[in-house]
């Protein structure tokens, strides 16, 4: 997986982003044109045309973000729409699609655990890039979207599920910018119990769009469901190991404001079901080899933790993230968790 460690203003960010990974950004337009079309029946035009509605809030609250996509978008020849719009692809595309993935995370006294496989359309997977910003946050992420899942050297990590909902509100921070605002907010932070802080702040702000955003630090991990119109924490399961905060791709909680979208996927909470049976049996201390292994669950295959193109909506897993919040480092397993792909470490430093 590429590798682009970037330094300096927002601007020069996205700037040494672009040239490092300006064909991988290409491959990221020519998947999301593609798929627009094909599942929405939506032209690129159309599709930054929708993008756009975003920008007097980005420009009035997040200068820097905007900052950082024109930094992009120069070094690649783009245009800051087009930018724009892959930052905001989870709100152009709600109600049409969703990524596949299973998260946890695990607490205990010397346990601070936070994992999760990413599932999406292979045709995405080379475009896949590590972003190391300024030293002190690292993330996995899709080259041109400045935003994604990983953690910091302030030890909190963040992942992504996606769910079906409609609705979209212009006001507030898109997906993919609310998990990258997770980690800069967490190196600025003075308080302890970061995680807490940062969940306070999302629910304060609000997203546009429907997920589920994983934020946890040593002390805790606290899932948050999200819509464009509220917000609601994700109980936590008991297990003899500590304590677990478990999620998939589909509401747990009570949202009787918003509308499911029709690409509901039908093998979400099995695999809910099923990850909550691993963690229930295993009696601790929960280590990250034994994380791993619950990753690579094959169990109802083909809609299982552990997915390949067969699963339900053609998703595979591209990539797996099983994060040590005590050392703030993460392991990363490019491809399907039981198969041969790329690992590395991630291990911000400021």
């Amino acid at each position: 997986m590429l590798t682009v460690n970037a330094t300096g203003t927002p601007y020069e960010l996205g700037r040494q982003h672009g040239e490092a990974a300006r064909e991988k950004v290409y491959g990221t337009k020519a998947f999301y044109e593609g798929f627009f079309m094909k599942m929405a029946k939506l032209d690129w035009n159309r599709v930054e045309a929708e993008a756009d509605k975003w920008k007097p809030f980005l420009n009035a609250k997040y200068p820097q973000y905007v900052e950082e996509m024109q930094g992009l978008a120069d070094a690649t020849d783009l245009s800051l729409a087009t930018i724009l719009a892959l930052n905001i692809r989870t709100e152009v595309a709600f109600g049409m699609y969703s990524d596949g993935c299973t998260s946890l995370s695990v607490h205990a006294p010397g346990t601070a655990i936070l994992a999760q496989n990413w599932d999406w359309k292979v045709g995405q997977r080379e475009n896949l890039i590590t972003l190391n910003l300024n030293g002190g946050i690292s993330f996995i992420t899709e080259a041109g979207i400045i935003g994604k899942i990983g953690l910091c050297a302030a030890g909190v990590g963040v992942c992504l599920n996606a769910i079906s909902a409609l609705g979209v509100a212009y006001d507030r921070l898109p997906v993919h910018l609310a998990l990258r605002a997770a980690l800069d907010w967490a190196m600025e932070m003075k308080e302890d119990r970061k995680a807490r802080a940062i969940v306070d702040r999302l629910k304060a702000e609000g997203v546009a769009s429907a997920a589920h955003i994983f934020v946890a630090d040593k002390y805790e991990g606290i899932g948050l469901e999200v819509s464009c119109k509220d917000s609601a924490e994700v109980r936590r399961t008991p297990v003899p190991a500590g304590t677990a905060v478990l999620h998939s791709n589909h509401y747990v909680e009570e949202h009787p404001d918003v509308a499911l979208g029709a690409a509901f996927l039908r093998d979400s909470p099995n695999r809910l079901a099923r990850i909550e049976q691993l963690v229930r049996a295993d009696e601790g201390p929960v280590t990250s080899g034994a994380v791993a292994a619950w990753l690579c669950d094959e169990d109802n295959f083909p809609g299982s933790i552990c997915r390949d193109k067969s699963s339900a909506g053609d998703s595979e897993t591209l990539f797996s993230i099983i994060m040590d919040l005590d050392k703030a480092t993460a392991r990363v397993k490019v491809g399907k968790t039981n198969g041969d792909g790329e690992v590395f470490t991630l291990a911000p430093r400021v």
